[in-house]
């Protein structure tokens, strides 16, 4: 499919090569259930299973452009109604990310969140969402505390010794 630009819009494997299953609330499955009845009306050829679901009418790929283009004229809108300083401006991509911050935000395991954008592994997600916890070096002096004296590193609340820099960490003993 050549795109308005010129551009070619390919469909493949995702970059890791793998397919990907998010889990959706029941509020969006519900939704998308209304959806798909309502474009079944219109082609039973746009509800197989292979179908695109943000197609065209006729069941062909939608260019990303347009989707984005059209997002940000809804958010234009709402920040023109509520007022500029209301709603920051955001691109459809950002949604992203927000999804991603929130989710590590709210405690959800790193490893869970890394699976939604479908990064390859926890440590590209820990290094791109860093921030959403920059405080979080502070709360290990109240989470560790000395083990024995300067040299034997400390003992943290799950039990385990951390040594100081350079020296291997002793364990507990028991």
């Amino acid at each position: 499919m050549i795109g308005a630009a010129g551009e070619e819009l390919v469909e493949g494997p995702t970059k890791t090569g793998q397919s990907r299953v998010v889990d959706l609330d029941a509020g969006t499955v519900a939704a998308l259930r209304v959806y798909r009845t309502a474009r079944g009306r219109v082609s039973p050829d746009l509800v197989r299973d292979t179908a695109v679901v943000l197609s065209q009418v006729d069941g062909t790929h939608r260019h990303p452009e347009r989707l984005s283009r059209r997002f940000a004229g809804q958010v234009a809108r709402v920040r023109r109604a509520l007022g500029e300083d209301q709603l920051p401006v955001i691109r459809l991509h950002d949604l992203r990310h927000t999804h991603a911050t929130l989710l590590l935000a709210d405690g959800v395991p790193v490893k869970v969140v890394s699976e939604r954008p479908g990064h390859a592994s926890a440590t590209i997600t820990l290094t791109v969402y860093q921030h959403v916890h920059p405080g979080m070096g502070r709360q290990t002096p109240t989470a560790c505390r000395p083990a024995g004296g300067p040299r034997r590193g400390f003992e943290c609340e799950t039990g385990s010794t951390k040594a100081p820099a350079g020296r291997k960490a002793k364990h507990p003993a028991s």
